[in-house]
């Protein structure tokens, strides 16, 4: 709905950015309880946004916060406003970017020295598949936010972080070698039931294209 509001009601996506900006310090206490830098926001913040058992922050829904920051950022794009991104934007960005610095593993490839950043015990809107890793959509968001981070700290001529970079550059994204097609997760195959289809033509337009556009 967001992106809608924002064109056409603007004070209305405004809200929405104001709540999570609210809770961005409740997001940051919960990071630290899971040993993790930067936000981490619930799955459902309700009033105080802490996590709770209805609204996990651990081992879930962690694509939230892809979609928080976005929504941030695009909130900059819609108004060019430079003041409102310094001041209320970009903290909330980069704090979920360095979440993601905190809560991604650098594995180093057995046959090469080639590594990749992946995730571990997450849902992506497919909520059959609980506790998987390297999802598709949560992983293809983590690059779209750190492109954010990066170009949203060169506007207000603050050096981005060189791990935005590394993250951003190296986050996997599973791939059939025989077919070339995304996977939704690490193991996935064409007969597990899905509850929420993801649209993977738009993961690797996402995935394979310069992120200036957004």
């Amino acid at each position: 709905m967001y992106p809608g509001l924002l064109v056409l009601t603007p004070e209305f996506g405004l809200s929405i950015t104001n709540y999570r900006q609210k809770n961005l310090g409740a997001a940051m206490e919960n990071a630290k309880q899971y040993n993790l830098t930067g936000a981490l926001y619930p799955w459902t913040g309700a009033r105080f946004g802490n996590c709770t058992g209805v609204g996990p922050c651990n081992d879930y829904e962690y694509h939230i916060n892809n979609d928080i920051a976005l929504a941030q950022w695009q909130y900059y794009l819609a108004t060019g406003n430079l003041t409102w991104l310094q001041t209320q934007g970009y903290p909330l960005i980069s704090a979920v970017a360095n979440m993601w610095v905190s809560n991604t593993r650098k594995v180093q490839s057995n046959t090469s020295d080639t590594y990749s950043y992946q995730t571990f015990n997450l849902t992506d809107p497919d909520e059959f598949a609980n506790f998987q890793n390297n999802g598709a959509f949560t992983n293809a968001g983590i690059k779209i936010i750190m492109t954010a981070a990066i170009q949203a700290a060169q506007l207000l001529n603050v050096t981005p972080s060189t791990a935005w970079v590394d993250v951003g550059d190296y986050i996997d994204i599973p791939v059939d070698p025989e077919s070339g097609i995304i996977l939704e997760y690490d193991g996935f195959n064409g007969s597990t039931p899905v509850k929420q289809g993801i649209p993977y033509s738009w993961i690797y337009k996402l995935t394979s294209q310069p992120m200036s556009f957004y």
